[in-house]
């Protein structure tokens, strides 16, 4: 299997441009092509072993996986990472993904081939091996809200990660099922369907960790998700009220905050979209932090930290994206007009409870230090327990907790 792996590695040809180019690159963005006759030849005279399952099991797990996360690591663990430097882990990765694709796709010729059929569902134990690989590595290397660097690290491996999963699932969803679906359409729907009790509880808990779809866009949201794998499941998914509704909140939210910054992201790079009237999420309050690639949503009991309020439209849940988003030249006031400023501020007023009556107040100015509302880098942070003072931050609201006599007066407040 790994000598075959590596002859596939290097077959090349001529891109659309007539380049010489690794045909593994291109695997995904066009059908056919020698890569799966290759894989057609290999498959007709291999005999159906589970072996050959594992194998390219372990191969997704120990080399595709495994080998990104120690380039993304190495690359950006340094002091100054280069263009060059940032340019070929972009190479490194997009190739990774591509062949991660390419080891899904042998995957799914197996599961079209009838003389497999009684190792069916061990592929899609592999699959789902393959699929739950990955949280180890995204507990490994989690959001650090402090620490730049590590975050840096979190976001570059978290995208991976996102992109792994999705060719994973996306393998085996209705594209496969007779569907024309780039790379992915199957000839013929797969002789056995895809094990719902297995698939979807590990969907489930990927997609709590956001890394289903790094975009949220292939099907949509959660709900539609689950719609495409109703067509080629082998039990219908009933919608749940406890994952089934927290998943789709969440990813409806992922979604919508991902396309308007897109969107804004387009508008300052200019292009086709320059002079055009901005979408009208643009200028639209959304509860995600505004860093791309962050899940963290914010709440009425926990606002984010940190808030533009010339703009209003981003607002950082860490001290690290807002890092991030500045290092990336990813936070520009300039694109949104006072009167939208202002109209974001009122969504995010009224999504956070602000100048509410009774339990949420506007508070004017931080218990401790003093600072003014308007001066303050984001949204007073409200004291749960008695809702009569507010703070700057979580520093500040420690320390008149436990140094100048707030837990006191809190319990009488609050009793």
């Amino acid at each position: 299997m790994e000598e075959w792996m590596r002859n596939c590695e290097n077959l090349s040809g001529d891109d659309e441009d007539g380049e010489s180019c690794n045909l593994l690159n291109w695997f995904g963005e066009t059908e056919g092509g020698p890569l799966l006759e290759r894989l057609e030849d290999f498959l007709e005279e291999a005999a159906p072993r589970p072996e050959l399952i594992n194998d390219v099991k372990d191969h997704l797990i120990d080399v595709v996986l495994k080998t990104t996360i120690d380039r993304i690591v190495a690359t950006w663990s340094v002091a100054t990472v280069g263009v060059q430097a940032q340019r070929s882990l972009n190479d490194f990765t997009s190739l990774m993904d591509h062949k991660a694709s390419f080891m899904h796709r042998i995957y799914a010729e197996i599961l079209q081939r009838g003389e497999w059929k009684p190792l069916h569902r061990s592929v899609y134990e592999a699959v789902n091996d393959v699929m739950l690989s990955v949280i180890p590595v995204a507990k490994e290397y989690p959001h650090e809200p402090q620490d730049f660097e590590k975050t840096l690290i979190h976001f570059q491996i978290k995208e991976f990660l996102a992109k792994f999963v999705m060719a994973a699932w996306m393998s085996y969803d209705s594209s496969s099922c007779g569907e024309t679906f780039g790379a992915f359409a199957s000839r013929s729907p797969p002789i056995a369907k895809i094990p719902t009790d297995l698939f979807v509880p590990t969907m489930r808990r990927l997609g709590m960790r956001d890394l289903l779809d790094p975009q949220w866009n292939l099907h949509g949201e959660w709900s539609e998700i689950l719609t495409e794998m109703n067509k080629c499941g082998d039990a219908h998914i009933v919608f749940n009220d406890t994952a089934d509704k927290v998943l789709e909140e969440r990813s409806v939210v992922w979604r919508k905050a991902r396309n308007s910054i897109t969107c804004r992201s387009m508008r300052m790079r200019g292009g086709f979209m320059a002079g055009m009237p901005p979408p009208p999420q643009c200028f639209q309050y959304f509860p995600k932090c505004s860093v791309m690639e962050c899940s963290n949503l914010e709440t009425v009991t926990s606002p984010h930290p940190i808030r533009c309020t010339r703009c209003y439209y981003f607002h950082f849940c860490s001290v690290a994206c807002e890092r991030v988003a500045n290092a990336f030249g990813l936070h520009d006031c300039s694109a949104t007009p006072p009167e939208k400023a202002e109209a974001i501020k009122r969504e995010t007023d009224a999504f956070l409870g602000l100048g509410r009556q009774g339990s949420n107040r506007v508070h004017e100015s931080c218990n401790f230090c003093g600072t003014k509302r308007q001066n303050a880098r984001g949204v007073l942070l409200q004291c749960t327990r008695c809702k009569n003072v507010a703070y700057c931050d979580k520093q500040c609201q420690a320390w008149d907790w436990n140094q100048a006599g707030h837990k006191l007066a809190c319990k009488k407040k609050s009793g």
